[in-house]
This record gives structure tokens, sequence and C-alpha cells, in this order.
């Protein structure tokens, strides 16, 4: 089993007097930077190769102060986690996936140490730029050898790809960079990233390009917890009251997602968070207890009947089992 852990960090707006309420130049507010932990399980598919499940799972959100970078506390988040992990699952696979802010010797250490693949994003550098220099070369002529396009229309992008080891001045030691040169109508557009113990399926550069694009996906499910959940809807004084309040967002959005996973082969098995509530949890009905049965009395023209009969039973069988 392979289990992809993607890393990211989001602003939640801060207010008034709240404690560790700074100022962040990049988010041009006042905010803390909860840290967001996303596991996604990976299958093999009937050709051999490997494809992400399109469900993420949501384990950790962990308030911090916008005063820290964004890998504050990744690591210690890290290492409770894994251990859950392998304990749950033993014998699971364990891959790393960040963008740059959390590209520091301090992670890479980690995951060599507990020999956990990992791809991160690396920022743009003057001596990265050297050591592209030929791929990218490579990529700027591909495109200009392209025939010229139809009125309106534009070349497409042209990739090279290669790798190279390198040494930062923090790094005790040499890591793999894999590089991206693209050339597209709008210039070049580079992009680097560090890796180390990747599986057999991601040596090549090309394929861990695509790995790592598929952690834009994560933006989508960060939109349901704060735009349709309103997690970032956190203005308690103490810290640690805002930190809780962020864990009741966090829960409700992990009972949302379990009950997505109940409605698997109707219409509502891809439905969005925001989607749900509105249609299993906002209409008018009476409701009923016994000393064995709760009874939910739905009005006549509720035009979701069936679908909640399904899904109240598929909650029976798993209350029963």
């Amino acid at each position: 089993m392979r289990i992809v852990l993607d890393l990211d960090a989001t602003e939640d707006p801060t207010h008034g007097q709240q404690e560790l309420n700074f100022s962040n130049q990049h988010y041009r507010a006042h905010c803390s930077l909860p840290l967001l932990v996303y596991a996604t399980l990976t299958v093999e598919t009937a050709d051999g190769t490997r494809e992400e499940r399109a469900e993420q799972e949501l384990l950790v959100a962990l308030l911090r102060p916008v005063n820290r970078e964004a890998a504050f506390r990744a690591k210690a988040v890290l290492r409770r986690l894994l251990p859950l992990l392998r304990e749950t699952w033993p014998g699971v696979e364990g891959i790393l996936r960040a963008d740059s802010g959390f590209a520091r010797p301090e992670l890479y250490a980690w995951c060599e140490g507990e020999r956990v693949g990992y791809c991160l994003g690396l920022a743009k550098n003057a001596a990265l730029m050297r050591r592209t220099a030929p791929w990218l070369g490579e990529a700027r002529a591909a495109y200009a050898q392209q025939s010229a396009p139809a009125p309106g229309e534009s070349r497409p992008a042209v990739r090279e790809f290669g790798q190279f080891l390198y040494q930062a001045g923090s790094w005790e030691a040499e890591r793999l960079i894999t590089c991206k040169a693209e050339g597209m109508a709008q210039g070049e557009n580079p992009r680097w990233w560090v890796t180390g113990h990747l599986p057999s399926d991601l040596q090549e550069p090309a394929a861990r390009d695509a790995f790592y694009c598929q952690r834009g996906d994560r933006e989508n499910r960060i939109k349901e917890w704060k735009g349709d959940l309103r997690a970032d809807k956190t203005s308690c004084h103490r810290f640690a009251a805002t930190q809780f309040r962020l864990l009741l967002h966090t829960t409700a959005y992990v009972l949302w997602q379990a009950a997505r996973k109940r409605l698997a082969g109707t219409e509502w098995a891809r439905a969005q968070v925001s989607t749900l509530p509105r249609k299993l949890g906002k209409g008018a009905a009476r409701v009923r207890e016994s000393c064995r049965r709760v009874y939910v009395q739905w009005a006549s023209s509720y035009p979701w009947q069936r679908l909640w009969q399904g899904f109240a039973r598929r909650l029976a069988l798993l209350n029963s089992s």
C-alpha cells in the first residue's frame, strides 16, 4: 500500500486582540497559518501503472502563528503521524509531497532517516538556473522551430526534463534535483524538485513532474474546508480556543466526507461538501424517536427521499457491523 502525504499551509484571518495576531506581507493581512496534511491512497491499475484515488483524507489541521515559516512544526507532525500510519497498515509506503515552502534540510534528513520518499518543490535561484540552462536551451529552440500557428492560436508549449546532483549551502550532502524546462508563448517556465527514496515508477523526471502536479487537486479540498464549512471563521481570543474551533470544522469535514463515501453508486458519490449539507441536512422534516429507532418524516415534496432512504440503510448496516 502506498500513501501520499500532501502538506500545505493556508491563511486563516485574525481579528482584533486575538492571541498571536500578526500581519503577513505575503497574504497582506493579519492571519494565522494552519498546517494541513492530506493523505491519498494510490492503487495499481490493470496496465501496471499507479494512479491516485480521487478521495483525499484530511488528517491534520494544526493552527500556527503566521510569523513563522510554512514548514514550522511540519517535522513534529510527521514524527507523530507516520508511526500511526505504520501501526495501522504495516509495511505501508509513504511519500511526502509539498511545495517549496516546505523545502527544508530537516525535512529531507527526516525522510531519509525514516526511508520515506519525498518530492518537494524548490524555489528559483541562480545556481539552479545555471544547471538547468542546457535543457532550457533545448526547450527554447524546439519551441521556436515549430511551424507558425493559425491566426488566434499559439504554439504548444515544449517541455524538456533533466536531473542533476545539487547541494545548497545549508545542506549537509548532495541531493537529486529534477528540473522541468518549458518553452512557451509567455517565455521560459523552469521548475525544480528535490527528491529522494522515490519508488521505481517515479524514477523518470517526467513521471516525477506528473506526480508533483497532482498535488494541485488539494487546493480544491482546502476550498471545500474553508469556503463550504467556514473553517476560517475562528475568532476566539485565546489561541488554544481557536485551535479547538479549527478542529470542530475539520471534524465536520471528515464526517461529511464519510457520508459521501456511503453514497457510492448514487448521484451524490462525487458531490462537493457544500452540496451534501444543503441536500441531506437542510430539509424540513419531522423527527420522532422510539426506544429503538429514530424516524425522519420528510414532506412528500422533498425531491431526494429515495437517496436519503438508501443513505439511511447504509448507515444502519454500518452501525450493525
